[in-house]
């Protein structure tokens, strides 16, 4: 049904290509491969482009030679849209060379990349696509164990990709079908086509799945119709319509088809057979299309005026049910303020509000103080981040992974903050990048701590600690800053003064104070890294 990373770099078009990124993921599975030589930070930045899952994908970073910064942005935008990994064409001759960040990056996304020979200008795309795809035709010949085979695939991506309708489309991709998961009355709760270009709602006609007898005429062909019986997590009846061109299943392909669903509806599927409308946010977050068009027509939520969502973690880990057993009636008390409609859900280790037609946005910052305080009094100390002015869907999947990825470390550079945005963890996940781009990065970074020098009767962890509580923690408030280290406020003066003068006269300047932000911040991650070890 699909062959491995570790299979495609044993192909012959494959020989001397090394694995330069990702070694850990070399079993996940793929099923099919394309071309990409775009980015997004050019003229496709407003744009969603919707991979195959499971897909790998051949590229010479043409439209990024010239800037790591969208070489970056590319690997992020593959792996959150569930590529199986990138082999990457022509280094040495489009791309002058592959930056250590951006194997950095891939690294701790556990995203492979494969490096093809560089230098090497007579190498083509089309001998790798060649073996590829024959190698995935090979293995499509027989369904030896399906259920297996999709759910070690899905099994392979992080937590917050897993989902039925994710598997469903493997499942689809793989068998060359289009499935459609329904109620007895033919109501459709996911639905996924193949091939990519055909309209979902040609399987549909007044809204049901049509069934009409073995043969159905789909778009002025004719396909092969299989339904098998399945059962929601809390036993509801459902059924497995599938559609085939050309080529007949048998029984045993349809049972393995049917069986694959069924699993993944225990796996992943709690609620399907249900229609509460919380079920919406693990729709978004998941990109479960289908399900989001269905239960916004259902509750008459317009999913475009999702521009505002907050997530909240638990402050230490083993709080996690603590909080999301508070959440719920928490937000009913908190949230009528923000004059509006919101959606929440639990979903992997958070608990996520998703705000709609909300009248009093400039209500929300406030409304989310008021949260974190009624939770802090009933003993729950959380993590909240306000995404705000997301506009668009694929924003709002962006802002998720991008707070999985880096609010921890937001921690490590604000630990007294619970309340946290956007931008501060787009500064912790900058701070991340440059640490993991080796130890020349991080000190070219620190250079200006560095050079603090220890006379002048202020000891340089004295200094140190006074800018972290001055920049980091009390917002340039000597007066806040005095407070946290229990000293006068002119002595938090004279020692930023003192800095000012013996390392830069004016720190004014907005890149001047960024530098020193970001000199600062590392600093913090590492201080509180060799603590953890020690």
């Amino acid at each position: 049904m699909s062959i491995t990373i570790a299979e495609i770099l044993r192909l012959p078009s494959m020989h001397d290509a090394k694995v330069v990124a990702g070694g850990q993921a070399l079993e996940r599975r793929v099923s099919t491969i394309s071309v990409s030589e775009y980015t997004w930070n050019t003229q496709f930045k407003d744009m969603y482009f919707d991979y195959a899952d499971s897909e790998i994908v051949i590229s010479a970073f043409y439209a990024a030679k010239d800037s790591v910064e969208k070489q970056l942005n590319n690997i992020e935008v593959y792996h959150s849209n569930r590529v199986a990994g990138l082999i990457l064409f022509y280094v040495g001759v489009i791309l002058p060379y592959l930056d250590e960040r951006v194997v950095s990056l891939a690294e701790r996304l556990n995203f492979p990349i494969i490096m093809m020979p560089e230098g090497r200008p007579d190498l083509r795309y089309s001998e790798v696509i060649y073996e590829v795809v024959e190698a995935i035709i090979k293995s499509h010949r027989h369904y030896k164990d399906l259920t297996n085979d999709i759910i070690e695939q899905v099994s392979c991506f992080p937590a917050s990709q897993r989902s039925l309708g994710f598997a469903m489309r493997i499942l689809s991709n793989n068998t060359f079908s289009t499935i459609v998961l329904a109620d007895m009355s033919g109501e459709p709760y996911h639905v996924s086509v193949w091939p990519r270009n055909v309209n979902a709602e040609g399987y549909l006609r007044d809204g049901k799945v049509i069934i009409e007898g073995e043969l159905n005429p789909i778009m002025g062909e004719s396909c092969r119709v299989y339904v098998y019986p399945i059962r929601s997590a809390k036993g509801l009846p459902l059924q497995a319509v599938i559609y085939k061109r050309g080529e007949v299943f048998d029984a045993d392909a349809v049972r393995q088809i049917g069986e694959t669903i069924q699993t993944a509806i225990n796996l992943w599927g709690r609620n399907v057979g249900e229609s509460p409308l919380s079920e919406l946010v693990g729709a978004i977050l998941r990109d479960e299309p289908y399900k989001i068009k269905r239960l916004s027509s259902l509750f008459r939520v317009d999913v475009s005026d999702i521009r505002d969502m907050w997530i909240l973690q638990a402050g230490q880990p083993d709080k996690t049910d603590q909080l999301l057993g508070l959440l719920p009636r928490l937000l009913q008390d908190e949230l009528p303020r923000a004059r509006g409609g919101f959606i929440y859900d639990a979903f992997e280790e958070s608990g996520v509000v998703m705000f709609h037609a909300v009248r009093a946005r400039d209500g929300l910052p406030e409304a989310a103080r008021a949260l974190l305080e009624s939770l802090r009094g009933h003993g729950a100390d959380a993590l909240l981040t306000d995404c705000r002015n997301l506009g668009g869907l694929e924003r709002i999947r962006r802002a998720y992974t991008l707070n999985e990825r880096a609010l921890r470390t937001a921690k490590k550079i604000f630990p007294l903050k619970p309340l946290f945005t956007l931008f501060e963890l787009r500064f912790a996940d900058e701070c991340i990048k440059r640490i993991e781009a080796g130890d020349d990065s991080a000190r070219q970074a620190m250079e200006m701590l560095e050079a603090i020098p220890g006379d002048g009767g202020i000891s340089y962890g004295d200094m140190l600690k006074t800018l972290f509580a001055y920049y980091l923690d009390a917002d340039r408030s000597a007066a806040a800053a005095a407070e946290l280290l229990f000293v006068h406020k002119n002595t938090i003066q004279y020692r930023i003064k003192k800095f000012h003068e013996l390392i830069a006269d004016d720190l004014g300047g907005m890149l001047e104070v960024n530098e020193l932000l970001m000199a600062l911040a590392i600093g913090r991650i590492l201080e509180s890294d060799r603590k953890s070890r020690s």
